[in-house]
């Protein structure tokens, strides 16, 4: 199996069950279809059958999506799962993959299956988003049939993989559970991604505390401000670069069924914009994350007509998209040169905003878990296969987040940052430059469960 580690590794350590990790945009698809191409390769000659089972999407799109990448591989995908578990044993010899979305439903069937019959063949299990319900939630249903599925791999000398961005969840499983995983892989970041850098530096300036705003008539001053803040922002982008395009995300969480009010408050205020921009921009000036933002720096008439000229080429029936279960609209990156995305837990995963200038994040719980908020951090990335351009142009310091005193804390708690630094600075690196890392930090080996020795 392809690695990031050195090749001798394999020769001493099992690999029967293998923790994948990768920042966002690492490659983490690319590595399941190369392990599944290797798969392909080492039994392509033999009579003997095996079954691939990816687990790859929490949602339609994603699943969709995960089709399409191993569709193009040349990879045929066996339609109808539960048709396949309802005759397994005259596949016996055949070689079948499986994609399957990750949801309750899909593994009662497959766990009830599970109970009656007898395994024939190699099973390789692929469990992509490892840290969403693989380890907790869902009354246990999807760990509890990850694990049956894990024991099969091992009794039919297959190998089980968990894939995922943030790993927190699954760390502080196998404290408790050492023996779940015989190791773990780091994949090599893509250096034209910028996301977790983001964190890293944690700028004050790159954040906005905003009040408690679960109420309605806060919710809708957040969104003015951040709204006013996005077309500052933006026009400071096309200073540098006339042709650059800007997104505007707006997530909140806890609260899906109030999209579309957020997008009729959206379209008023920028009808109002349009229409009454000394008015609105009189209020703007007054709220407190306006201040935080500019801290009385004069802001001068020609960025205030900048400002006024994008609103009115905004259009409210193209630039404004809800990305949830619920609807059919479709966000596609880089259509529009401006863009309002309004969405919940369907952003967090498996998107990344290129062209992000402002974000505004509500209701994210009371206590936000530090995983759930990094899988917001591929909003943050800006990548580009061009190294030149991405060298030229620093799109960090015209990207604003507003959020609730609860998210603020999170993103720049001393605790937070050591945590989230010191575990992606191993990412891409060696077994050896590993154990090297850690030495001396007996705390951080601890926490990590990095590595364990057979």
């Amino acid at each position: 199996m392809s690695n990031n580690f050195d090749s001798t590794i394999y020769e001493y350590i099992p690999t029967n069950s293998i923790l994948v990790i990768g920042q966002v945009q690492s490659g983490k698809t690319n590595y399941i279809l190369r392990e599944i191409e290797n798969i392909y390769e080492t039994y392509e000659n033999t009579c003997e059958g095996f079954t691939i089972i990816v687990f790859g999407g929490t949602t339609t799109d994603l699943l969709k999506q995960t089709k399409e990448r191993f569709e193009k591989k040349g990879m045929n995908i066996f339609s109808d799962y539960e048709m396949y578990f309802q005759n397994y044993s005259i596949y016996k010899k055949n070689k079948v993959l499986l994609v399957i979305m990750k949801e309750g439903s899909n593994f009662e069937k497959i766990n009830n299956k599970l109970k009656y019959f007898n395994w024939n063949r190699r099973l390789f299990i692929f469990d992509d988003e490892a840290d969403y319900f693989s380890i907790s939630g869902n009354d246990g249903l999807i760990h509890e049939t990850l694990t049956n599925l894990k024991d099969i791999t091992k009794k039919s000398d297959g190998c089980f993989y968990s894939i995922t961005a943030t790993p927190f969840k699954n760390i502080e499983f196998i404290r408790k559970n050492p023996e779940y995983y015989d190791k773990i892989i780091f994949l090599e970041p893509n250096k034209y991604y910028c996301g977790y850098e983001f964190f890293y530096n944690l700028k004050s300036d790159i954040y906005l505390c905003l009040e408690d705003n679960k109420q309605s008539k806060k919710i809708n001053k957040s969104i003015l401000v951040s709204f006013f803040i996005f077309l500052y922002d933006t026009y400071l982008i096309e200073k540098e670069f006339p042709n650059e395009k800007s997104e505007f995300l707006i997530n909140i969480d806890s609260l899906t069924e109030k999209h579309d009010e957020i997008r009729e408050e959206l379209i008023k205020i920028i009808f109002l914009s349009q229409n009454s921009w000394p008015k609105v921009l009189e209020q703007v000036i007054k709220e407190n994350a306006w201040k935080q933002k500019f801290k009385n720096k004069e802001i001068f008439v020609e960025t205030w007509k900048g400002m006024k000229r994008i609103v009115n080429t905004l259009d409210i029936q193209q630039n404004i998209v809800i990305s949830n279960g619920r609807t059919k609209e479709n966000y596609i990156s880089g259509s529009k040169k401006y863009i309002c995305i309004i969405g919940g837990t369907k952003l967090s995963r498996g998107f990344t905003y290129k062209y992000l200038t402002t974000e505004l994040i509500m209701n994210s719980g009371e206590k936000p878990q530090i995983d759930s908020l990094l899988q917001r951090a591929r909003w943050f990335g800006y990548r580009r296969e061009n190294k030149e351009y991405v060298e030229s142009f620093d799109r960090y310091k015209y990207i604003t987040v507003l959020c609730s005193e609860n998210i603020y804390k999170v993103f720049t708690e001393e605790e937070s940052k050591e945590f989230i630094v010191g575990f992606y600075n191993l990412q891409g690196k060696t077994q050896n430059e590993i154990i090297k890392y850690v030495e001396g930090k007996p705390e951080l080996l601890n926490k990590l469960c990095l590595w364990k020795e057979k």
